[in-house]
Formats: C-alpha cells, structure tokens, sequence
C-alpha cells in the first residue's frame, strides 16, 4: 500500500469544485476556485502495533460553499474528508487499510468486536489490497455490481479460494447508480440493511451514501475502494463533496 502523499499525489491538491462533485451529481453550474481544507493526522492501530499520527501531509481542495465545514483526516496509508472538528482512527492489516471519521473520539476498540460498532454519524474509508486477502472485497464487488467483471470470481475460484456465502445481487433496500465501468453509488435507506451498514456501520435514523471502486492494478485483482458517509441534519452538500474527492483521487473522474 502506498503512503497517503504518494496515493494522492499532486491530484488531490488540485481539485476543482466540478471534480469534487462530478461523482454523485449533476453539473452545477461554471467552475469555482477551489479552497484548501485543514489537514488531520489519524493515529492507527494493526500488525505492527500502534501507529502515530503523521503531523502533516497534503489535503485536497473543495468547492468554497463547504470548504469551512471539512477537513481532511489522514493516517499513514488512507485519508477521507469529512466534518471538521471530529476524530479519527485507522486500522491496517496485510489486506488493506481503514479509517473512521467520528465526532466522538476513536480507538481500535470502538472499531472491531461486536457488529456494527459505529451508531451514529461517521465517513469510513476503506481500501482492500487486491494482491492480498483483500481480494475477496473485488470479488464480492464483482458479485453483486459487476457482472461484467465475473472473471474475478472465476479466478479465485479456481484458486479454491472462494468464500461462501458470496452475494450475486445488491440488497433489496439499497438504491444503486452506476457511475461508470468500475464505479457503483449507493444509497442506504434510513433503518435498512444493505451496503452501508452491512459492516461497521448500524442502521439508524439517518440513509447511509457511499461508492463502491474497482481499481485496477496490474496483473493482481484489483484494489477494492469504499467509502460510506453518514451525516446528520441531511448534509447532501458535503456528502457529495466527500464522495466525489474519493471518486476523483481513485479513478480521476
């Protein structure tokens, strides 16, 4: 896994409002100049033992209407915009990395062990390395969004590798928008099970909004990307800003 400056590159820095937002909405009218966000370093916990946070790195700039409510929370091996003022932890582990943007203070603890450890509003980020273990997250990806891209069930299959249980269509309640080739959006609805609270995140209240990304990366599966925000009060403007700098960071669009 690459570091978070050298996964970012000098992309994030140059974002433009119509790439923040092209992922999850229409054209919204003539471009704007870009603001840059504060940076957060995420301290992190996994194989290797603790991890401290990095004490700065380079953040992305958004559109200047939601500039002032965000920040970008980084640890050593991921980082995803999100509220300005929360907390954040990571994980890392030999398939991949994971953030987790809160408004309560985080720790490994609050986010492994019993299901659905996070109940209220968070942004999770995470990315599965496809020359890992972590390639069971593009095969599952290519199960239930992808069926064009069933050669990477045919692979690990053959591999005997295949997980049971492995889901062949989106969940009932979820409302899926292909992006395009390699990118799905969705939303889950307020109390539902689907994408967005099939793992750490519970059902509330409140609809969970996320994408889904198969990155290519040479020979191996691809890099598997999701990110899932949950914000209260229906904060649709930052959830598009948060979504689109992943889309844009991961696949340029």
């Amino acid at each position: 896994m690459n570091k978070v400056a050298g996964a970012m590159g000098r992309r994030a820095a140059a974002l433009t409002a119509a790439g923040a937002l092209s992922a999850c909405a229409p054209a919204a009218g003539p471009r704007t100049e870009s603001v840059a966000v504060p940076f957060v370093g995420c301290a992190a916990d996994g194989q290797v033992g603790p991890v401290d946070a990095p004490a700065s790195g380079i953040a992305p700039s958004v559109p200047p209407d939601v500039a002032p409510q965000l920040a970008y929370y980084a640890s050593e091996h991921a980082g995803v915009l999100a509220p300005r003022g929360w907390q954040c932890f990571a994980l890392i582990g030999s398939n991949g990395s994971f953030l987790a943007v809160a408004p309560r203070p985080l720790a490994s603890d609050d986010l492994l062990g019993e299901p659905h450890p996070l109940k209220g509003p968070a942004v999770l980020y995470s990315r599965s390395d496809g020359g890992t273990s972590g390639r069971w997250a593009a095969v599952e990806a290519a199960a239930r969004y992808f069926p064009e891209r069933r050669g990477l069930i045919d692979r690990l299959h053959g591999m005997d590798l295949l997980p049971e249980g492995l889901r062949n269509r989106p969940y009932p309640a979820d409302r899926i928008r292909r992006l395009d080739s390699n990118t799905i959006a969705f939303t889950t609805p307020p109390g539902a099970r689907g994408e967005g609270t099939e793992g750490r995140l519970g059902p509330t209240r409140d609809s969970v909004e996320g994408l889904v990304i198969l990155v290519p990366a040479g020979e191996d599966f691809p890099d598997t990307v999701e990110v899932e925000v949950r914000l209260p009060d229906r904060r649709e403007r930052l959830a598009q800003a948060i979504l689109g700098e992943v889309r844009t960071r991961s696949v340029g669009k």
